[in-house]
């Protein structure tokens, strides 16, 4: 839809003047990268399978203590996230679903805290597809970002896994 889009635009401009543009950014190598991590994302989402998410919400429920169960959530969804926030997202929604339902907890406390947690996992990884494009894109070195959002995503995970923790204790009792 883009692409058609972008074909639409500047109508001074040939198609074949349009295409080769496009041609242009689209070889950039941090493009290239970015469309790599999104389709392995995708294969992972597409092995791992969404069918299981009952399956592992109930394996988590079994393993931790029920009032727990939100603030695992966040956690997971932190380490999964490493690569994509957006795979993990599409990934771990469906166990915070069954999480919902089974533990009782608020449907929108747990999707937000997947969200929550995909995000921070996302900011403080060196694979992920936006560190990639950021940083070659202003030329700056992975370390330099990664210290960087160290100290804007931790305080804010800290805060979010107390109020996670806060509300699942009040949400469970």
């Amino acid at each position: 839809l883009a692409l058609l889009v972008a074909c639409l635009q500047n109508r001074k401009l040939s198609l074949n003047d349009k295409l080769k543009i496009m041609g242009v950014g689209i070889s950039d190598p941090n493009i290239i990268t970015m469309i790599i991590i999104f389709m392995l994302a995708g294969i992972f989402v597409g092995v791992v399978g969404r069918t299981s998410a009952n399956s592992v919400a109930y394996f988590i429920l079994s393993l931790i203590p029920p009032q727990f169960a939100v603030v695992v959530l966040f956690v997971v969804s932190c380490f999964v996230s490493m690569g994509t926030s957006v795979g993990t997202i599409t990934l771990i929604t469906p166990i915070g679903i069954a999480v919902s339902r089974a533990s009782g907890f608020d449907l929108p406390l747990c999707i937000a805290t997947v969200m929550g947690g995909a995000m921070f996992g996302d900011n403080l990884s060196f694979i992920s597809d936006t560190t990639i494009a950021a940083c070659n894109g202003q030329g700056c070195k992975m370390t330099d970002k990664f210290k960087e959002n160290f100290f804007i995503a931790l305080p804010a995970a800290i805060v979010s896994l107390v109020i996670i923790y806060n509300l699942s204790v009040k949400n469970y009792s």
